[in-house]
């Protein structure tokens, strides 16, 4: 533990002071909440990132980018540069594949739905009961 939680959480050392700590941090904490509401900030969910955002790790990604820009002499910091640059533009490529993908895929989806209908349709048409006929019995004739 460290020595100045250690002496909060102390009770010959606290005086009181505990729970003042306490209140101040859920104070900040419900002050944070409601400024996160008011700007519409969404809780995220645990997924397969593990409970961070989806944009979480391409973030980090440009943060590293830019120190070393910041920390490599320039010529190699242009090459960084270009990076991440090549990067950007490697992502925008991918999600206009994958939109492309869902649309194709949606159309599809469709297709497939309005054919199976129709096949039902004629399934259930051979199935059915049939109407009756309305052909005549022939009559039987008398030999003579």
């Amino acid at each position: 533990m460290r020595p100045d939680l250690a002496r909060a959480t102390d009770k010959s050392h606290s005086k009181g002071r505990g729970l003042a700590m306490t209140a101040k941090k859920s104070a900040r904490k419900k002050a944070s909440k409601k400024t996160a509401r008011k700007s519409g900030a969404r809780k995220t969910t645990r997924g397969r990132a593990g409970g961070r955002r989806r944009g979480a790790a391409r973030e980090r990604i440009y943060d590293v980018l830019a120190r070393l820009e910041k920390e490599l002499p320039p010529n190699l910091a242009r090459l960084v540069r270009q990076i991440a640059k090549n990067l950007k533009e490697l992502e925008r490529q991918l999600e206009r594949q994958r939109a492309e993908g869902e649309r194709r895929l949606s159309r599809l989806e469709n297709q497939i739905r309005t054919d199976a209908a129709k096949a039902l349709r004629r399934l259930e048409k051979a199935v059915g009961p049939r109407p009756a006929s309305r052909r005549k019995k022939a009559t039987r004739r008398k030999k003579t």
